[in-house]
């Protein structure tokens, strides 16, 4: 390793006996990687690639989830199984978090807060290999950048409303609160007697999402978080028919904490009335339903230019500034 890597010699070495090593070793053991190691010119670029990673993290020059997708890539040309590549990353990331975590100051010039921002933002990214073969997955990626900025954009740009001032303007009247408090404490509360992502447990989820959604749509302020419900639960009514198990796994994981999240929101907004913003979900919600639709090779609707729960009386052009718009 040099530093045509992004890392110094100094850091190559440490990073090699405190990171890479025990991989390493671990690959060498695991037959699904045997097409990738018996390939040495394929092998050292694959760990090339791993090294400017952590050079771009590090120092943050490049981008780091460029060369994790190259890994991915570099995978599906030997005909690895994407699944152990795509949990190999996540656990070199890991370790490589916990040595940062402990690391000395003088291996970290741009600070350990900056360098741990930067690992905490790369596994927020999509680290998924993605099929060349869908090739509309990419393309409502960019679509749903585009709406998450929007809502970053429109929360970032207004003054924060919070819940007890909401509610006390009586946007949403008793029965609406309860509906919604009930229906996601029965999704929560029955959740977890599901053990397999399958057809059962997503429709479970739709039963209860559905009527969520439709006592959002009571206040035209819950648009954005309605409509990420929505395409939440579009993506469980296109499931593929066949699922990898490690992948359905990893799907049912972040199902269930996208359940969380709303619960979590219902109590802070509607409960004990907490938050300080109502519309702190938003954004994040939609940015973990854009991850599930990618991993699941589902592609998201696009937004209305007027949201459906807008009064009819309101032409396009006549759209509030507020109303959240994509293009």
């Amino acid at each position: 390793m040099t530093e045509k890597l992004g890392l110094t010699h100094k850091e190559a070495v440490i990073l090699l006996d405190a990171v890479f090593a025990p991989f390493m070793q671990r690959w060498q053991s695991d037959s699904r990687l045997a097409p990738l190691i018996t390939d040495k010119k394929r092998y050292y670029h694959f760990l090339a690639e791993m090294a400017h990673t952590l050079g771009a993290l590090l120092h943050g020059a490049g981008d780091p989830l460029t060369h994790i997708r190259t890994l991915c890539q570099e995978a599906q040309d030997v005909g690895l199984p994407l699944a152990a590549v795509e949990d190999y990353a996540h656990q070199f990331l890991e370790a490589f978090e916990q040595w940062v975590a402990q690391a000395d100051d003088a291996m970290l010039h741009d600070g350990r807060d900056v360098v741990l921002a930067r690992v905490a933002q790369l596994k927020r990214e999509q680290l998924h290999c993605v099929d060349d073969q869908s090739a509309f997955v990419m393309a409502d990626s960019e679509h749903m950048d585009a709406a998450i900025d929007s809502m970053h954009n429109i929360t970032a740009g207004r003054e924060a409303i919070s819940a007890q001032a909401f509610l006390a303007e009586g946007h949403l009247d008793e029965d609406i609160i309860e509906r919604i408090v009930d229906d996601i404490n029965t999704l929560t509360s029955e959740l977890y007697f599901y053990g397999d992502f399958d057809e059962s447990y997503a429709q479970f989820v739709i039963n209860h999402l559905e009527e969520f959604s439709l006592a959002l749509d009571a206040t035209m302020e819950f648009d954005d978080l309605s409509w990420a419900v929505r395409q939440f639960i579009h993506v469980l009514k296109n499931l593929p028919k066949q699922l990898d198990p490690a992948l359905a796994q990893s799907i049912k994981q972040l199902t269930d904490q996208v359940v969380e999240d709303l619960a979590g929101w219902v109590n802070h907004v509607l409960v004990d009335q907490d938050a300080q913003d109502i519309h702190y979900l938003d954004a994040a919600l939609m940015a973990s339903v854009k991850q599930i639709a990618l991993m699941l090779g589902v592609p998201l609707e696009e937004r209305e230019t007027v949201p459906p729960s807008a009064p009819p009386a309101q032409a396009a052009g006549e759209a509030d500034e507020d109303d959240f718009i994509v293009f």
